[in-house]
């Protein structure tokens, strides 16, 4: 059966898209599922949808299909997580975190005196993917926190080993003031893939929905999705446990511990300057992130705490091994310059900072990658320089 002249259209659609009558009887099977299901249009058209694939709910789709019909608007077909419309086996994925394509599926009316609906797939498994990830991730830092709490709490009483300690109170901090700046770099990505999603029947109903348009919609949803993906997986790797040494790229380091600050830095307006120069050191790559975040979150706090109207931070890489981190805040007092590192000393009020920060990295720096920390003031303000050794992996 020929219905309209669609063909030229729904086939260059990167979304499956198919024609129903009221009594679920395919009319129309397009080129995107004759490319993932292997099953021909002229194999399928005529059969009906539910005795075709068994595992669909007929009663909720007839249902989805007359009220789609009756209200002359959309209807949104909820397939829950790890559920599917159109079984389509994801074989070639690797990494893949489901057997099947995860869908989204919306019913539209196609043409009311013939009583048809067409019906969208849209692939939905790059964000049950991210959910995936996002719901494994705060698994893990439950387990995390519950394991440390003990280990805290044991150490503490029997006054032993006293460095773990406090680089695991440091983490501990650097854990909720990044919880914090993940939950703020999120909220940007969702509001626009709300106002995406809100604001799709409206254009249907406007008919400004074409292939460009669908193009478009995917496009800077996933976009979004890849944004919110890449956060979750740097925040793991940030708190992966991992005591074995390696050879890593300071800067790639460096840009991953930006990221995760980033809204941070761009929500208190603070120009922040990469020179992009790098070399390679051996060490913990977890540990040198943990210094790179404390230094960057004092200077950011030194910023905001002293309202400083053109605010800026640079971090300078140079070839020889060493990296400094220059604020505008004006600097240290000259009479605390000297106390900076000592554990439990800060200058916050109280309550917001621990003093152990810049202690563990001092520590980190110095016992474990065999380098120098040190700060001074300049012209600017402080100035944190980090001087390390090179190691070109041979």
């Amino acid at each position: 059966m020929e219905i309209k002249n669609i063909n030229g259209i729904f086939n260059t659609i990167n979304n499956g898209i198919i024609i129903l009558d009221e009594n679920l009887n395919i009319l129309f099977w397009n080129r995107w599922l004759e490319l993932r299901t292997k099953i021909n249009s002229e194999d399928i058209l005529g059969d009906n949808i539910c005795k075709r694939f068994t595992n669909i709910k007929q009663s909720i789709l007839i249902r989805k299909v007359k009220s789609s019909l009756t209200l002359n608007t959309p209807s949104f077909y909820s397939t829950t997580p790890h559920k599917y419309l159109i079984d389509i086996p994801l074989n070639n994925i690797t990494n893949k975190v489901y057997d099947s394509m995860q869908q989204s599926v919306t019913v539209v009316p196609y043409d009311l005196e013939k009583k048809q609906v067409c019906i969208y797939i849209y692939d939905n498994t790059p964000l049950c993917t991210t959910n995936y990830k996002l719901s494994r991730a705060l698994d893990e830092l439950e387990i995390y926190k519950n394991n440390l709490e003990q280990r805290v709490g044991h150490e503490v009483k029997l006054n032993q080993e006293k460095d773990t300690l406090l680089s695991e109170q440091s983490k501990l901090a650097l854990m909720g003031e990044m919880i914090g700046a993940i939950a703020h770099q999120w909220r940007q990505p969702l509001n626009a893939i709300s106002g995406n999603i809100q604001f799709l029947e409206d254009d249907f109903e406007d008919e400004l929905i074409d292939e460009e348009y669908v193009e478009k919609f995917i496009s800077k949803n996933m976009e979004l999705i890849s944004f919110m993906s890449n956060t979750i997986d740097d925040f793991r790797n940030f708190f992966r446990v991992n005591k074995e040494e390696s050879i890593f790229s300071v800067r790639q380091k460096i840009i991953e511990t930006l990221n995760i600050l980033k809204s941070s830095i761009d929500s208190n307006k603070i120009d922040l300057v990469l020179n992009t120069q790098d070399f390679n050191v051996k060490g913990m790559p977890t540990e040198f992130q943990q210094v790179i975040l404390n230094i960057v979150n004092n200077a950011k706090d030194a910023l905001v705490a002293k309202n400083i109207s053109d605010k800026r931070i640079i971090i300078d890489i140079s070839l020889s091994g060493t990296i400094t981190v220059n604020d505008n805040a004006n600097g240290v007092p000259k009479n605390i310059l000297n106390r900076i590192f000592e554990p439990y000393y800060t200058t916050k009020e109280e309550g917001k900072g621990t003093g152990i920060g810049l202690y563990m990295s001092k520590a980190i720096i110095e016992e474990h990658m065999n380098g120098k920390l040190s700060v001074s003031n300049n012209s600017l303000g402080a100035l944190f320089e980090i001087k390390l050794q090179v190691n070109d992996g041979v």
